[in-house]
């Protein structure tokens, strides 16, 4: 009988601490450490870096374990916040394609939209070339006649460079959707593959 009694008391003083944290309004968490020894505390802080640590309610029930596996240094909260981001992505091309066609038809969307801005971004430095060519080719009368042309041949270079810039912006853009589709489309095929 004895032996039982320590057992239902450190259960009861458990349940306590709880109880009293609880109608504090106060989170309690409970972790344990590397011998065994069951452990709680109201921050999760105060707990070895290596614990897995679960937040417990008044009744002494694990309520979730968000804190659960803390990283024990920078390089392994690194790893764990890729690992976040993978699932969250392997979620979302779950969710948002039933099938590999719309994966393919959503990325030929995104890739028309861009190629339109390309064909655009084209057009416009086709068309200031020609301007700044055919100005270049008329000369202007009297002194204010020049310096008025040359601040409009000016404002049509700066024109022309930045189209040009949005240029390779938009292609290297465009090869970045190719590589994304790529590893999506990959990544895609591995999380619906059938179990052989």
């Amino acid at each position: 009988m004895a032996r039982t009694a320590l057992p239902l008391l450190a259960l009861a003083a458990a349940l306590l601490v709880c109880t009293d944290a609880s109608a504090q309004g106060q989170r309690l968490y409970k972790w344990v450490d590397d011998q065994g020894n069951v452990h709680y505390s109201d921050r999760v802080e105060s707990t070895p870096p290596a614990a897995g640590v679960q937040r417990i309610n008044a009744h002494g029930m694990a309520v979730d374990a968000r804190h659960s596996a803390l990283p024990r240094n920078a390089e392994e909260a690194r790893l764990q916040a890729q690992a976040r981001r993978v699932a969250l992505r392997d979620a979302s091309l779950l969710a948002n394609y039933p099938d590999e066609i719309d994966l393919l038809r959503a990325h030929d969307e995104v890739r028309a939209a861009l190629d339109a801005s390309l064909n655009s971004t084209r057009t416009n430095i086709e068309r200031l070339q020609a301007e700044i060519a055919q100005r270049q080719g008329h000369g202007q009368l009297g002194p204010d006649g020049a310096a008025r042309a040359d601040a409009v041949l000016d404002s049509l270079k700066a024109q022309l460079e930045s189209e040009q810039r949005a240029l390779e912006g938009l292609r290297l853009r465009r090869f970045e959707l190719h590589e994304r589709q790529n590893e999506e489309l990959e990544r895609y095929r591995a999380l619906t593959a059938q179990p052989s």
